[in-house]
């Protein structure tokens, strides 16, 4: 098999990476979120944090032998992702025209399977 792995973007893309803190991933509610997708699989993403500063000094993923979370969490969950889709679902929209308009988006983002 074939190995294909997404590129870094390049310096001169009009679509750039950009970095998102993980505190900023945590508290709107996304590690919950793609952590209840891992555990059908009985995996986790984890982190480590400064207890002093509130930090995540480290992430990694874990095998778990739990499946979802309880009804607290799972609301808690929804309430924050649905706020962070509140906030952030203009500038998504956005994004998306922007890169389904732009015909080279995927070429700048993707190594073709055949090189």
């Amino acid at each position: 098999m074939k190995e294909v792995r997404i590129k870094d973007a390049r310096p001169d893309s009009k679509h750039p990476l950009v970095k998102v803190p993980m505190r900023e991933f945590i508290d709107t509610g996304l590690l919950w979120f793609v952590n209840r997708m891992l555990h059908v699989f009985g995996f986790a993403l984890s982190y480590e944090e400064d207890l002093d500063t509130g930090e995540v000094t480290d992430l990694y993923i874990c095998r778990t032998i739990f499946r979802g979370y309880g009804y607290s969490v799972e609301d808690a969950g929804y309430l924050k992702v649905a706020d962070y889709l509140l906030e952030a679902a203009s500038g998504l929209h956005e994004e998306i025209q922007e890169a389904s308009s732009d015909k080279n988006c995927l070429e700048c983002c993707y190594r073709d399977e055949k090189e």
